[in-house]
């Protein structure tokens, strides 16, 4: 319970701090900037369109697979708090990501690689990769024995990874849009694990 504290307070300053430099400051510009330029270095056809398939798979249609996915399964199983925690951290992450892109108004990169349409700050793509990869780690991770869990657990940990480095890849996104995107979508699934999976702060996994 306690590491969940700390990364619930950690996340919820990151977001604030990134959220009030959005805003006024600026002053990571120059650290965003430098993150792009390495990316342009990194660049090539071939190598952008293997980005541009890795990014979708935390785009809209994935997200809309994933939620139906759960919707049936959850309900198969009569896994009614589960099926809340999962649906509520899915539209609570769209919902504030959405919501701070339209206060914050932050245009995108000019030299992205194709256009969303969207404003920048925060990312939607790394707040719903960290949202779906946190979702899947609370409904299974007391299932799974310790081996297992040790790469399941790598992979919550690189999926929202992967997909924050393909957004400053293709340009769509700056370095602190990924960080504040994956900080907003702890704070609001972990707040929801207190409410709708209390039990699960006391649960054991299997060795």
């Amino acid at each position: 319970m306690k590491n969940r504290n700390r990364i619930l307070i950690a996340s919820a300053v990151i977001f604030f701090l990134l959220l009030i430099d959005a805003f006024s400051i600026y002053g990571l510009q120059a650290l965003d900037q430098t993150a792009l330029d390495y990316m342009t270095s990194l660049g090539s056809e071939s190598t952008n369109e293997i980005m541009i398939q890795i990014t979708n798979l935390s785009g809209k249609i994935a997200i809309l697979i994933f939620s139906v996915s759960l919707v049936i399964i959850l309900s198969a199983l009569k896994k009614w708090d589960a099926l809340s925690f999962s649906m509520m951290s899915l539209v609570g992450c769209i919902f504030f990501s959405l919501f701070f892109k339209s206060i914050v108004g932050r245009l995108r990169p000019t030299t992205k690689l194709f256009d969303p349409g969207e404003y920048s700050f925060p990312s939607g793509h790394a707040a719903m990769a960290m949202c779906m990869a946190l979702i899947m780690y609370y409904l299974i991770k007391t299932s799974l024995i310790n081996r297992i869990y040790k790469v399941f657990l790598l992979f919550v940990m690189l999926f929202p990874l992967l997909i924050s480095f393909t957004r400053v890849y293709l340009h769509v996104h700056y370095l602190s849009d990924v960080i504040g995107g994956m900080s907003l979508s702890l704070v609001w699934v972990l707040l929801m694990s207190y409410i709708y999976l209390p039990n699960e702060l006391s649960k054991t996994r299997q060795v």
